[in-house]
């Protein structure tokens, strides 16, 4: 969902550019700006994070969403932040900078149930 979302609003953005760079109707341009709000809404909804937007204490437990090759799909993994900005996923030696989104940790189910 995430890179759906964000692929939608990098999409729109570049459209409501278009349509403003050829002075097209203010109703027009309004309605692309209303759809990247509500692709917005739906990422925010979905408990992601952007990086830019805040970041997780530094050494902090977090699921990220992290870019594993470019123009592909983002690898959800668990990982923390550290070191001014460099994450860490655990369970390898990557250190990564790549990160535009993360998430709390789930709580665990209960056990016994």
């Amino acid at each position: 969902m995430v890179n759906t979302a964000v692929e939608r609003i990098e999409e729109l953005a570049v459209q409501i550019g278009q349509l403003v760079s050829k002075r097209m109707a203010p109703t027009t341009v309004i309605g692309y700006a209303n759809e990247i709000f509500m692709q917005c809404e739906n990422l925010r909804e979905s408990g992601w994070i952007c990086t830019e937007d805040v970041k997780p204490e530094d050494m902090e437990r977090v699921l990220i969403a992290r870019i594993y090759e470019k123009d592909g799909p983002l690898m959800v993994e668990q990982g923390y932040r550290y070191d001014n900005g460099w994450w860490k996923v655990y369970g390898s030696n990557l250190r990564d900078k790549s990160v535009p989104y993360w998430r709390p940790m789930p709580d665990a189910p209960r056990w016994p149930l």
